[in-house]
């Protein structure tokens, strides 16, 4: 009913304003479009976006310099956060927001935003609501990801998982609904946004102009922008936010692709929009290390459902160096002091837990199987030494002995030197910017003073200050969610507001 209505009003004022703008010509503004909004970027932000706009009423111009929607979200596999929700309910976990609050907050630190964290934890359940009755997507299966007091990160259990992960399922649909209407949402790849358009006082954001990438011209339009672009943990260009910022991270592969150049905030810089926390970059323990390619510097993710299924990671002598399921700034900070190799280890009889990631990874030749006497080979190490090391994860998992490491949940089946083992190599690789553009709880991008900059929104990893000094893993793809749906929101009342503006003064001007 919300839908039928709001684009009927969308509609007639729009006709209203059609109407008295023809009989005034000299009253219609020859930049305005006030039932166009303007996307950038095809990710899960953006399309988080564009779909409660197109919900509410209003228009879509949806913009991506890539040649396929989906950014880095369409390969996050683990999972999106979510607490007190149905499924956990079903699986007796016992969750909270409070409880999902306190944990992201001990995991930012110091420079935790209390404000945008509380939004992201207290819409946490409204957003996988609105992903499973909006796009259909049955999140059935829980996860415990590092840093997380509770099992509260929600994927799916469809055949092609990992393959065709959550943000797949929104670029399918989005993509089919603009061929089915293209008056209402229209979409253009191969274009990159170069400036953001301001009204004369530099004080509203008004429309953006872009380049074709195909045929290299430049063109302007028109509306309310939101901001969808991603983070820098690629940027490796002249004027780079890494080489500015954090310099001592552009030796480290990444997982992020070309993309990810921190156009957006740049854009949001040269307008007087505020940043903060450049600094402040994730480097994720477990990427990859392609046996046909270890120096490539973009590298696989190793899902951190792995090691929340059992897995655990080993050195030279088949010894643990840490908490598997610790903050992934421990867990790197503990790899960087090896010198040695590291493994991520995996009982076949975990597998069926994470199946499919396992097929992805076998698939890709990252992971093989192995037998305890080539793990051993593999390890550096004698089927005795693996034999301690696995008797004593055993005693810990089954709660006799503690943990030397402080961890509490171990996989669901014991380390048996009988069974089978999926291994791979992994190193720590540049994974998430924390820093980034300064938003408030309503998504909207905020000045150097603090104000609102009229007609810009930013939702995903562009906004800076959520997630402090260390994300939780599946807590991005919630922010891409929550920040998208409200950046939309807001991108729908910036048009309704102006519409009507319009409406009156091309009235009152006849």
């Amino acid at each position: 009913m919300l839908f039928k209505r709001t684009t009927t009003l969308f509609a007639f004022l729009g006709l209203l304003f059609a109407k008295t703008a023809f009989k005034n010509k000299a009253s219609m503004s020859t930049v305005s479009n006030n039932t166009q909004a303007i996307v950038i970027g095809g990710g899960l932000a953006g399309l988080s976006a564009t779909n409660t706009i197109l919900e509410l009423g209003g228009n879509v111009l949806l913009l991506d310099k890539n040649s396929a929607f989906g950014g880095n979200s369409i390969k996050a596999a683990s999972g999106i956060n979510a607490a007190s929700t149905q499924l956990q309910f079903d699986q007796n976990v016992s969750d909270s927001v409070k409880t999902f609050y306190h944990d992201s907050i001990l995991s930012a630190k110091s420079k935790a935003n209390p404000k945008l964290l509380h939004t992201l934890t207290s819409k946490s359940n409204s957003a996988v609501n609105w992903l499973s009755e909006r796009f259909g997507l049955q999140m059935n299966e829980l996860s415990l990801l590092a840093g997380h007091s509770q099992p509260r990160t929600h994927r799916g259990s469809h055949p092609d998982y990992p393959f065709k992960p959550l943000a797949f399922v929104l670029v399918d649909k989005t993509e089919k609904y603009s061929a089915a209407h293209p008056d209402r949402l229209q979409i253009k790849k191969n274009t990159r946004v170069t400036r953001l358009l301001t009204d004369s006082s530099n004080s509203s954001v008004i429309g953006v102009e872009y380049e074709d990438l195909n045929d290299k011209t430049h063109r302007s339009v028109y509306g309310p922008v939101v901001l969808a672009t991603g983070g820098y943990a690629a940027d490796f260009s002249d004027d780079s936010l890494l080489k500015l910022h954090h310099p001592e991270a552009l030796k480290l592969s990444t997982t992020n692709g070309p993309y990810c150049t921190g156009d957006g905030h740049k854009m949001v810089s040269s307008i007087g929009g505020n940043t903060v926390d450049l600094d402040l970059i994730q480097i994720h323990p477990t990427g990859w290390v392609d046996p046909k390619d270890p120096s490539s510097m973009t590298k696989f993710l190793a899902a951190e459902a792995l090691r929340g299924s059992g897995a655990v990671l080993l050195t030279d002598k088949g010894r643990r160096f840490c908490n598997e399921l610790g903050y992934r700034d421990y867990v790197t900070a503990e790899m960087m002091k090896l010198n040695s190799p590291v493994q991520l280890v995996l009982p076949a009889k975990c597998v069926p837990e994470v199946a499919n990631f396992v097929k992805f990874y076998s698939f890709k030749g990252l992971m093989r199987e192995v037998d305890a006497e080539e793990l051993s080979k593999i390890l550096n190490c004698t089927t005795t030494d693996l034999e301690n090391t696995f008797s004593t994860i055993n005693k810990a998992s089954r709660g006799e002995i503690k943990d030397l490491f402080g961890r509490e949940q171990f996989g669901k089946q014991p380390f048996e030197l009988s069974d089978k083992f999926f291994v791979g190599q992994v190193e720590p690789v540049l994974h998430y910017t924390m820093g980034g553009v300064q938003a408030d709880s309503q998504a909207r991008v905020l000045s150097k003073e603090g104000h609102p900059i009229e007609g810009l929104f930013a939702a995903g990893e562009i906004v800076g200050g959520l997630h402090g000094e260390n994300r939780l893993g599946g807590s991005s793809l919630l922010a891409c969610v929550v920040f998208g749906r409200l950046a939309g929101q807001g991108a729908s009342s910036e048009m309704l507001t102006r519409l009507i503006s319009a409406a009156k003064e091309a009235s009152t001007s006849k």
